[in-house]
């Protein structure tokens, strides 16, 4: 063992060990974090009368791309793109896949719409699962976060999981896989922005 230590060391690369599962515990997917929260989301949407989708396609000749839960609020004429996150790798990736994909629903939005209203408004919101690992992503880029997600927390929090009418806004909220509840996003100076 200390050879492979040195060995590691000398190549600038620590040698890491772990145990695996144990013998005879079911295999979990790799995504179960991810799966849970785009569970609670779903369920979410039949409680408040909202059509919810499983990993809904955004770009018609690419079905790999898609919103992680797409979300039709018949009643406030709102597409909703949610995006759940169990751990956030590449942040500026992810708010540009997020932008890419909202403007992909609009486009689809304008281009089903048949009867003869406005088309129905997209919005997106960030569903973060609760870690310390992800508060503290968040608290370092507080700039960033608040200006690419500034609309009401606690809106959207309401929105979910009441059926509020969803906050014109992109915005996030956390998801405590303790309690399962969607709680507000607060930061040093929390704002109401609609």
């Amino acid at each position: 063992m200390s050879l492979w230590i040195a060995l590691g060391v000398a190549l600038g690369t620590p040698l890491a060990v772990a145990f695996s599962r144990p013998l005879g515990q079911e295999r979990q997917p790799s995504d179960t974090g991810h799966l849970e929260i785009q569970e609670h989301l779903l369920g979410l949407a039949a409680v408040t009368g909202r059509h919810g989708t499983f990993e809904l396609p955004t770009h018609p000749n690419d079905p790999a791309r898609s919103t992680d839960v797409g979300l039709r609020d018949d009643r406030h004429r709102t597409l909703i793109q949610a995006e759940c996150w169990n751990t956030i790798g590449d942040l500026g990736a992810a708010v540009r896949s997020t932008k890419r994909k909202q403007v992909e629903a609009e486009a689809h939005a304008i281009a089903t719409q048949h009867d003869g209203q406005d088309p129905y408004r997209v919005t997106s919101v960030w569903v973060i699962r609760a870690s310390a690992t992800n508060r503290s992503l968040l608290a370092q880029y507080p700039h960033i976060i608040e200006t690419s997600f500034p609309g009401s927390s606690r809106a959207w929090v309401v929105a979910l999981t009441q059926g509020g009418p969803p906050p014109i806004k992109p915005g996030l909220v956390w998801f405590d896989p303790s309690t399962r509840r969607l709680i507000e996003h607060r930061t040093a100076r929390t704002v109401d922005h609609r």
